[in-house]
């Protein structure tokens, strides 16, 4: 069984002398990134590897998980910026077989019309939600449309 961990970034300032894909996160973001990565850590759903887009405000996100979970670095896909739900797919399947949970952290609509595509369930995700999904596969290249279940949903507009 594989399992992934949707992780939309946390909250980003509106603009950047530098452009949209250098971004930060706002003082807000930072602390919704540090709460959703203890709410993931006190509900057991820490996977092994975070892939995350390489725009600041996605990779800050997950390096912010990564330290609170104890996981490695995030590894970087420029094309998890770019992409849309079917690059994003494509990632997914090509990810490595022998490691079972991994989070994709990226951007929003992307996140979004992913879970619909790989769950069929049309659900708001605000900044920085968690979604777990599951799949009965033992390779990601099997994950396709409507293949997964949501098993578990988490956003800081929760509490």
């Amino acid at each position: 069984m594989k399992t992934l961990l949707l992780v939309r970034h946390a909250n980003a300032l509106h603009k950047s002398t530098e452009g949209d894909f250098e971004r930060q996160l706002s003082p807000t973001g930072l602390k919704e990134a540090l709460l959703m990565a203890n709410k993931v850590k006190e509900a057991g759903h820490v996977p092994q590897l975070i892939i995350s887009s390489e725009a600041a405000r996605a990779k800050t996100t997950a390096i912010i998980f990564a330290d609170t979970l104890g996981l490695p670095a995030p590894q970087t896909q420029m094309a998890i910026y770019d992409g849309n739900e079917k690059k994003l797919l494509n990632i997914i399947n090509k990810f490595p077989d022998e490691t079972d949970s991994i989070a994709l952290v990226g951007h929003n609509p992307d996140i979004t019309n992913l879970l619909f595509l790989l769950t069929g369930k049309h659900i708001d995700v605000p900044t920085c939600t968690v979604a777990l999904l599951s799949f009965e596969f033992n390779e990601w290249e099997a994950i396709s449309r409507n293949t997964g279940d949501l098993d578990w949903y988490a956003s800081p507009e929760q509490h």
